[in-house]
């Protein structure tokens, strides 16, 4: 079994599919790769599936950060270690209560992601 992962924009019912290197320069390097979301805070969706002869066959499981967006089309590092801070309160409090929630996806957007990895393989089981 191999595994893998994609990214997606999701904004309502609409995905956007966005590579792994536009993402990894935009989130961990701070680049300017997503300027068509200049301005926005924007839900990016990853979703990990496995695969068999590099094609998708099930849907491992899916995960989802909303993240801030700078004018020149690069993450919002404060916002990102704002939500970091939040994330080690809320696993280091007694009573784990923390404002951090994973943002919610549709789930039409749920079945537009899907339906991108099986044009890209074969089908899929959940």
């Amino acid at each position: 079994m191999n595994t893998s992962y994609r990214y997606f924009v999701v904004q309502g019912d609409e995905v956007t599919h966005i590579s792994q290197k536009a993402f990894n320069a935009f989130y961990f390097r701070g680049k300017a790769e997503l300027t068509q979301y200049s301005n926005q805070a924007i839900v990016v969706a990853v979703i990990y599936y496995e695969t068999k002869r590099r094609k998708p066959t099930r849907i491992l499981k899916m995960d989802a950060i909303q993240l801030r967006v700078r004018p020149d089309g690069s993450v919002d590092e404060s916002d990102v270690q704002k939500r970091i801070r939040a994330l080690a309160l809320a696993v280091t409090s007694s009573d784990g209560v923390t404002d951090l929630t994973m943002p919610e996806v549709s789930p039409v957007a749920r079945a537009k992601m899907e339906s991108q990895l099986i044009r890209s393989g074969g089908p899929l089981s959940a």
